[in-house]
């Protein structure tokens, strides 16, 4: 009977797939593409995870993971950005004062 299950389960994680959709629990539906192309989330990883019924604790770390270096690339843009304003007011003042 599990070999019946499994199977089941996995000829549909492929027809999702194929869609590009995965559906876990609570019928939530992801775009599969998209977690490839954003979360480095390959395929056989989406299939084993809804297999597991452990899908969200794997894909929080892979999001965490991916906006902890989103925010270093904002915070490095931040400093830019205030760095630039203050030469530019600094200018700004020079000119104005001679």
């Amino acid at each position: 009977m599990s070999c019946v299950i499994s199977l089941c389960r996995f000829l549909l994680c492929n027809i999702l797939l194929t869609h590009n959709l995965t559906c876990i629990q609570n019928s939530l539906v992801l775009n599969a593409k998209h977690l490839q192309k954003e979360l480095n989330v390959t395929a056989e990883e989406i299939c084993e995870m809804r297999n597991k019924c452990s899908f969200y604790n794997f894909l929080n770390v892979r999001r965490k993971e991916l906006f902890a270096k989103k925010l270093l690339v904002d915070n490095d843009a931040v400093r830019t950005a205030e760095n630039d304003h203050y030469r530019t007011v600094a200018m700004k003042n020079a000119l104005v004062t001679g």
